[in-house]
């Protein structure tokens, strides 16, 4: 077979430990490099990669308006790195400034603002707080002033704000507002709702599988897959942040992704091992059919996403780049998990992949019952990851009570199945004869509808 995909999920299923272990260490090494990399790995800026038109201009209006007004550029240049206006909102309750109470409390916070800039290294410019530069509000309890913050400290800016929340206390608040904050914000924001969307999206992939295999182990699975693509693909971006420019959005798309090529190819590959042990070959037979066919089409299906992708890197905007690269890097591992780890598991598994049964009707209700009690008492949130996790545990614990009973029961699972895997049906089988039958009008129909489509790029401006 030599070094090829059948002769790689060959190997890998006739030697499955090896692989697992294999991956074991890879995982392990990925974590160690995240762990210890993945930071400065991902401390690349935003914006553009090189200076555009707009920037060009404003250049020049800048050096035009600042000779004009007797401002010399160098001059502006050696004040030091440039600063960004972070306003602070001080609110009390029954103190106003001028009061005792009211500046001690502001001139602590100033205070414990400079401690935190000299611990993090992080340059801000506190004024004359005493001074009161800033505004008050007609009725005296409020007041707003401002720091300059240096710019690239917003890795450290959290610490100011815990800063603020540590001081609102005692009838005071304090708040940051500006672009620091803002930042901070939307990046918290971000991650929580990556978080709670593919939390998910992982409880109802989990509930879809189980319906697709008809089983509760082979549900699993491509969640394993995907899960492992993601944690190795964060490891090689650890590495490959140290060469080019990364960002933080990085890990986001990786992540969306790796659980979309994950699961992907994962259902490609055991679908096929499924069909052909229903053609009544063995273990290791199916695992090389599904190998040279599946496995192959997973390969040339991963390469050309990759190639497609490359287009993002030319865009001169480092959120579109890192988009690229992440989701690169996580595709280009999904290919790998799947034609090396996947028929391990196969491998040591066997047909225990689909012991647990999921039929349709059992599993189906079980999930919506459960999701209406979630959303009666807590919403629809993440916690769903709990209800497909109870929804699977209710099978496996029904199919052990039904092996002690000897099948007596059938407990919602149904009797054995002898499925034709020749067999034509289904909607897909349909739509797959008709395009086959007329090819010339599938395809100059299909030609029509993405000309149509096509024809938008050429009137963006």
């Amino acid at each position: 077979m030599g070094f090829s995909v059948e002769g790689i999920t060959s190997f890998s299923g006739r030697r499955p430990w090896w692989v697992v272990a294999g991956w074991i260490l890879t995982l392990v090494a990925a974590g160690g490099l995240a762990s210890t990399m993945l930071e400065s790995a991902l401390d690349g800026g935003e914006g553009t990669t090189q200076v555009l038109e707009y920037q060009q201009a404003q250049d020049l209006i800048n050096d035009r308006f600042g000779e004009l007004d007797g401002t010399d550029q160098q001059d502006v240049d050696e004040t030091g790195p440039p600063s960004s206006s972070e306003f602070v909102l001080i609110v009390s309750e029954g103190r106003k400034p001028g009061e005792v109470a009211f500046d001690q409390k502001v001139q602590d916070f100033a205070e414990a603002l400079s401690a935190a800039e000299n611990h993090d290294e992080v340059d801000i410019l506190i004024g004359e707080w005493a001074d009161y530069q800033g505004q008050v509000s007609p009725d005296g309890t409020s007041l707003l002033t401002s720091v300059q913050v240096r710019e690239g400290s917003a890795s450290d800016f959290e610490t100011f704000l815990h800063v603020a929340e540590e001081f609102s206390s005692d009838g005071f608040h304090f708040y940051f507002i500006g672009n620091e904050s803002i930042n901070h914000v939307f990046s918290e924001l971000a991650e929580s709702d990556l978080v709670t969307g593919e939390t998910i999206g992982v409880a109802v992939a989990i509930i879809i599988l189980a319906l697709v295999f008809g089983a509760v182990v082979a549900a699993f699975i491509p969640i394993i897959l995907a899960i492992a693509a993601i944690f190795t693909g964060i490891g090689v971006t650890a590495i490959v942040g140290q060469i080019v420019e990364l960002n933080e959005f990085v890990p986001n798309i990786l992540t969306m992704m790796g659980l979309a090529v994950g699961i992907d190819y994962a259902l490609f590959i055991l679908s096929r091992y499924k069909e052909e042990r229903e053609r009544g070959y063995d273990k290791q037979q199916s695992i090389e059919l599904a190998g040279n066919s599946a496995g192959r089409a997973v390969v040339f299906s991963g390469l050309t996403v990759v190639l497609a992708l490359l287009g993002m890197l030319i865009i001169p905007v480092r959120e579109f780049q890192a988009f690229g690269a992440g989701a690169i890097i996580v595709v280009f591992v999904a290919v790998i998990v799947g034609i090396t780890l996947l028929p391990a598991l196969i491998g040591i598994l066997g047909d225990r992949v689909y012991a647990v049964r999921a039929p349709l009707p059992l599993t189906g209700v079980l999930f919506a019952i459960g999701t209406i009690i979630l959303i009666v008492v807590d919403g629809f949130s993440p916690s769903i990851i709990m209800v497909s996790a109870g929804v699977m545990l209710i099978l496996v614990i029904l199919t052990i009570i039904r092996k002690l009973s000897d099948n007596k029961w059938s407990l919602g699972l149904g009797g054995e199945q002898n499925v034709d895997p020749d067999a034509e049906a289904g909607l897909w089988n349909a739509l797959t004869v008709g395009v086959m039958r007329r090819p010339w009008i599938s395809l100059i129909s299909a030609t029509f509808v993405l000309l149509i489509l096509g024809s938008y790029y050429f009137q963006l401006e």
